[in-house]
């Protein structure tokens, strides 16, 4: 899930990724879940960011615009969680 939706209520967003992460406390500690979690968010921003490169590259280009602030917005993602 995109958790940067809730970047205003870190609260609200602790509580989803708690909840994503619940069923499978079962087989792992919550707390190696949520380091495999924050582990996997770089990567997983740079999946959208390249999904959107490879959409971006395969529309007609009179429809880019629609998902170029897409695109920008995945990077700057990227980045951020990298510490950049």
């Amino acid at each position: 899930f995109d958790d940067n939706a809730f970047q205003g209520d870190e609260a609200v967003g602790l509580r989803l990724r708690d909840a994503y992460l619940k069923p499978w406390s079962q087989h792992q500690p919550m707390e190696r879940l949520i380091q495999a979690y924050e582990a996997a968010r770089p990567l997983g921003a740079l999946h959208q960011a390249m999904s959107y490169m490879w959409i971006l590259n395969n529309i007609a280009e009179d429809a880019r615009w629609q998902l170029e602030g897409g695109l920008r917005q995945w990077l700057k993602i990227v980045l951020t969680l990298c510490g950049g």
